[in-house]
């Protein structure tokens, strides 16, 4: 029969298959992507810290370059970024 799990070679690249899940485990997991990664999916998990190098944008938001109008110098508090 046709399988369910299964590893496709192809010249567009390297499908792995499963109808379950795929786990990768060990001490350390690297991706060297020299152009994009493309993560598709409703819920993103991440446990532990995170490093970014370079900037980060939520929502068309910079992280790095983003500016918090109407502050005056004091002990107060911003308002969320707009």
């Amino acid at each position: 029969g046709t399988p369910t799990q299964y590893v496709q070679f192809s010249p567009a690249g390297i499908t792995i298959h499963s109808p379950t899940a795929v786990t990768l485990s060990a001490p350390v997991v690297i991706i060297n992507a020299s152009e994009s990664v493309t993560v598709t999916t409703p819920t993103l998990t991440l446990n532990g810290s995170m490093t970014v190098t370079g900037d980060v944008t939520a929502d068309g938001v910079s992280l790095h370059n983003h500016v918090h109008g109407g502050v005056q110098t004091g002990g107060g508090s911003t308002g969320v970024p707009t």
